[in-house]
């Protein structure tokens, strides 16, 4: 049973992340390429062998500047799910936000009546 999720993600040269927000932490380590991040309301550069951690509640973008960019990413993302305690927000901070995955208090759901009441919600769909 994993409970460390562990990605890679690749940015292309001058594109930029869609910010998000969630409650699980992350640290990232740049594998490739340059760019910078901003995390919460600071925005710092990196480069190759490069680690950084991206806190929970923080809004999280990432910018490549040249070339293309790898990040290897590893979160507790999962325990928090299983725990039903994940909430992830995309979009910006200024807009629109649109939850992605909501916690069973943001659905107003108590623990009996969990399987009754979430049938129709968009993350528990086929």
């Amino acid at each position: 049973m994993s409970l460390v999720d562990c990605y890679m993600t690749r940015i292309e040269a001058g594109a930029e992340t869609i910010p998000y927000r969630t409650t699980s932490n992350a640290v990232g380590v740049v594998v490739e390429g340059t760019g910078a991040s901003r995390v919460g309301n600071e925005t710092f550069a990196w480069q190759p062998k490069d680690i950084f951690s991206m806190p929970h509640g923080n809004w999280v973008s990432h910018r490549c500047q040249s070339g293309s960019a790898t990040l290897f990413v590893v979160t507790d993302r999962e325990v928090l799910r299983r725990l039903d305690l994940l909430s992830e927000e995309y979009g910006n901070e200024r807009g629109v936000l649109k939850p992605l995955i909501l916690s069973r208090a943001q659905r107003g759901v108590s623990k009996d009546a969990r399987t009754a009441r979430t049938r129709g919600h968009p993350s528990r769909r086929a």
